[in-house]
This record gives C-alpha cells, structure tokens and sequence, in this order.
C-alpha cells in the first residue's frame, strides 16, 4: 500500500494526469487532506481552472465498485440533483495510475456547514429525499448491505485479522459483535434496503452562493435502510433530537415517504458505525501520522 502511494509524488500526479485527460497542467499540485484517498488540487495550464484529481485507495474499491458510485451521480446530476460530477474525456471518467485508480473534476468551493436552523433541515430533508426518489428502485450492487449480518461481520473479520486488538479482549469483542448481528439482524431484514449515500455526515455538504446545498463524497455507497442517511446528522439522540427529525421528514415526505420505524435501527446504526470505525482504523493502524491524529485506539482503555 504504501509503496502504491509513495509513487504519488507532485510530478507523477501531474504527468499521469496529463497523460490519461490530455489537458496541460502548470507546476501546481496541493495536497488536500483526505483520510482514506489521496487528492490533489491540479490547474490548466491555459484557462487556469481549477481541478480535483482523486486517487482511490488500493484495494478498497474494485474498478465496478468505481464505476457504479460514478454511475449514481452522473445518474443524479441528470435528474438535476446537487451532485459534483468527474470530468469525462473521450467518454471516460475513470483512470488509472501504476494501479491507483484516480478521477478528475472540477474544483467547486463552499462553505461547510455548522448549526442547522429548521429550515435547513427542511433543505437536507428536500436533497435527501429526492435522492433516494431516484435510487429507491436500485436494491442490487457491488456494493455491501449495510446490516448487521453483512456490514457488521466482515468488519468484525477485518479487525481481528489485523491483530491490532490488545490482549485478552479478542475473544470479548467476537463475542459481543456476534451477540449484536444476531439479535439485531432481525431488524435490517425487516426493513426497505436500498442503494444511499451511506455516509452522510455535516462533512459531506457544502453550500454554494445562490446555488444551496451540494452532497459530495459518495466513495460509502451502500444497499442500506433511509435512515442510515439521516441519523449521523442527528445532534443527540433521536428522543432529544424530535424537531430536528421532524424538520427533515418535513422536507423528505415532499419527495417520498418515510417509515418512522426505521428511526428504531438508529441504535443498532450506531453500534455497526463503532465497527466501521474500529475496522477502518485497524486497516489505517500502519499509516504514517495515525498514532498522532489517533493516539488513544488500539489501546485497551479502548477496546474495554
């Protein structure tokens, strides 16, 4: 992994980039943070645009994988929704480098957001409504169902193939995560499951100036229940989250409706995002800077 990633120096990037689009780039290249790829602010040479090359981890996501989150908002931004599409050239939008898959775009800035009135969570209710209006029929993929049985386990599997759990706490986590797929699978097999976003988060939208809210980052594309799209923006708990909750649904309903019983997997959502998490950082553990932006995981006041 690291030596894959070593080969992205400034000139690499920008002479493969070169190379695969055809455009001519000036000498300038900025690394921009991102915990899981690796992105680069590139500029043309001529019209002195901005673009945003992104280098996908290896191994993480196969070229289908690519294409199909590719295939979504290309397939989004044609119904008008506010989605940042790759460059195509010559029909493509995906390319490749000494094996890293990468795509351009271009840059788009905004401002993140912070609090939440009621009538942005009206507007996030609106966006994510209308996107799941679009995806709602899409219940195949290469990607995984986020459930329990499915999610939960392989995260389980990877956590403790990478021998980062401290000593004597194996055999407890293995028992605890099967305890929790097997009484809350039930819950994800009763419910609609479809292809989402999967990581919605404050992180992932960005306001634009007389254009509103973009969603952005859809690299966690999932078959998932809708409400895996809402919960993480919750501020508390769904009991002392209620207006919040009925804000959004004021905006969503106007596109679909919602099953308020979907609100009751937000608990087991948490627990499977605790997984997620653990598993992502057991893979991350060898990574230069980790331990400084992680100091306390993998130690056993975490596992405990």
């Amino acid at each position: 992994m690291e030596n894959k990633w070593g080969s992205l120096t400034n000139n690499n990037v920008i002479a493969c980039v070169e190379r695969n689009t055809g455009k001519k780039l000036t000498g300038l290249c900025i690394k921009r943070n991102s915990y899981i790829n690796r992105v680069f602010e590139l500029e043309d040479a001529r019209t002195k645009e901005r673009y945003i090359a992104k280098f996908y981890r290896p191994g993480r996501w196969s070229r289908q994988m690519i294409l199909e989150e590719q295939a979504l908002v290309f397939h989004l931004k044609e119904l008008e929704l506010p989605v940042i599409i790759p460059l195509k050239i010559n029909g493509e939008a995906l390319f490749e480098f000494g094996g890293i898959y990468f795509t351009l775009s271009p840059k788009m800035g905004g401002r993140a957001l912070d609090e939440f009135d009621d009538e942005r969570w009206e507007e996030i209710g609106r966006v994510i409504g209308r996107m799941h209006l679009a995806t709602e029929k899409k219940t195949a993929s290469s990607r995984v169902t986020w459930s329990p049985q499915n999610a939960t386990a392989k995260h389980l599997e990877t956590i403790l193939a990478s021998k980062t759990v401290a000593p004597d706490f194996d055999k407890a986590l293995e028992n605890a995560v099967n305890a929790f797929i097997e009484r809350f699978e039930p819950f994800f097999t009763n419910a609609a499951m479809f292809l989402i976003h999967g990581d919605i988060h404050r992180g992932n939208f960005i306001h634009r100036p007389a254009e509103g809210i973009y969603v952005i980052d859809f690299d966690d594309i999932c078959i998932g229940p809708a409400v895996q799209d809402l919960w993480m923006l919750l501020p508390d708990t769904v009991e002392n989250s209620k207006n919040e909750i009925k804000c959004f649904l004021d905006g969503y309903t106007t596109f679909r409706p919602f099953n308020l019983k979907n609100l009751e997997l937000i608990h087991a959502l948490r627990v499977m995002r605790m997984a997620h998490f653990a598993a992502w950082c057991a893979v991350q553990k060898g990574e230069p800077h980790f331990e400084r932006s992680f100091p306390e995981w993998g130690k056993p006041k975490y596992w405990n």
